[in-house]
């Protein structure tokens, strides 16, 4: 277990099991949605996976990218 500072991060979620290559797809349509609102974001993303191995349909998956200088 790792604590980190709180942070304001972009989300795209999918389903399916995930892959390197579904990771990499959906961190770079997340990246070219943040490019056209003009937000500045980290170039890096980490994945989130919610279900058990055992689940085999209706899964739900997340790619996180961090936000920098985010402002609301």
């Amino acid at each position: 277990v790792k604590v980190q500072p709180s942070k304001i991060v972009a989300v795209i979620e999918f389903s399916g099991w995930a892959s390197d290559k579904k990771l990499a797809k959906q961190f770079n349509l997340l990246k070219s949605k943040l490019r056209a609102e003009s937000l500045e974001f980290d170039d890096s993303y980490s994945f989130l996976g919610y279900n058990p191995p055992y689940k085999l349909i209706n899964r739900k998956n997340e790619v996180i990218i961090p936000l920098i200088n985010y402002k609301n």
